[in-house]
C-alpha cells in the first residue's frame, strides 16, 4: 500500500474492503477517486476510511497520485449533476475550483482540502459528463 512506504508514516495500514470509486478522464488524462476501510497494525487500531486518487499510464497501470485518511476530516467535494456555471476561476480558459471534485458522485468522499488530488476541478457544467 503507498501510504505504508512513506518513511514519515509511523503506522502501516492493511486494506479490509474497498467502499466505492469513480473514473475520470480529463485534461489529465486517466484518474480514479477511491474510497476504502483500512486498519492500523497497531493494537487497539480501529477502521478508517480513506480516500486515493490513482493515475492510469498508457498500459492502465495505476500510480498513486494520493492516499489520505479521512478520519475526523468534514469531506467535501463530489458535487457531479450540479449546474455549477457560476464560478470565476480561469486556468487555460477552463473554470477551475481546487476546492472540489466535480466528476465523483456524492457517494466518494473526498479530503476537505481539494489540493491534495489533481482531478476533478474544472468546473464547468457539462465537461466531464457532456
Amino acid at each position: 500500500m503507498h501510504y505504508n512506504t512513506e518513511e514519515k508514516n509511523k503506522v502501516e495500514y492493511k486494506l479490509v474492503r474497498a467502499v466505492t470509486s469513480c473514473g475520470i478522464v480529463d485534461d489529465r488524462g486517466v484518474r480514479g477517486h477511491v474510497n476504502f476501510i483500512a486498519k492500523g497494525d497497531q493494537e487497539n487500531s480501529e477502521e478508517e476510511l480513506f480516500f486515493a486518487e490513482l493515475c492510469a499510464d498508457g498500459y492502465m497501470a495505476y500510480a498513486t497520485n494520493c492516499v489520505i485518511s479521512l478520519k475526523g476530516v468534514e469531506s467535501v467535494g463530489r458535487l457531479r449533476g450540479m449546474r455549477y456555471d457560476y464560478f470565476d476561476f480561469s486556468v487555460k480558459g477552463l473554470r477551475i475550483d481546487a476546492k472540489h471534485c466535480y466528476a465523483c458522485s456524492p457517494r466518494v468522499k473526498h479530503p476537505k482540502n481539494g489540493l491534495l488530488y489533481e482531478s476533478g476541478h474544472v468546473a464547468c457544467s457539462d465537461y466531464y459528463f457532456g
